[in-house]
């Protein structure tokens, strides 16, 4: 029920800029881009999973997104989330509260999704080289 509830509250900018006919700003525009992006992230993310488990090889993937992050699609919602808020509250900055959801939903994974995901991959042959090549969640470049 929490999942539900905070992707609920990540969505109501979106409910509130419409309801309320916000004009969009400089502002707006950029974070939707920012949306926009982050969305393309974490499905292009998900693709390049999807085929990495068909391919049935094990392991860990370490190819396009995955070669320079462990939860490119964790970032991906993040960010998408993270861009939907701040392009109404560019638009309407009284309304910062509806900030809560884009919060809560990064809460959630830093606190619930993202150490599942770790304690399932420890279990993993190669675990400790993986986590020294690739950082946790930015697609930065590590080095070793």
């Amino acid at each position: 029920m929490v999942p539900t509830i905070v992707v609920y509250a990540c969505v109501l900018p979106a409910v509130f800029t419409l309801v309320l006919d916000t004009p969009f700003n400089v502002g707006s525009v950029i974070f939707f881009v920012v949306s926009v992006f982050a969305f393309t992230i974490q499905g292009v993310a998900d693709v390049q999973m999807q085929k990495f488990r068909k391919s049935g090889t094990g392991g860990f993937i370490r190819k396009g997104l995955w070669k320079y992050s462990r939860h490119p699609n964790y970032l991906g919602e993040i960010l998408m989330w993270w861009g939907i808020g701040l392009a109404f509250v560019c638009a309407v900055p009284t309304m910062w509260h509806l900030l809560a959801g884009a919060i809560l939903n990064t809460i959630l994974f830093f606190s619930t999704s993202i150490p599942m995901t770790e304690r399932r991959q420890s279990k993993k042959d190669g675990v400790e080289e993986y986590k020294r090549q690739t950082r946790l969640l930015l697609p930065i470049y590590k080095k070793q």
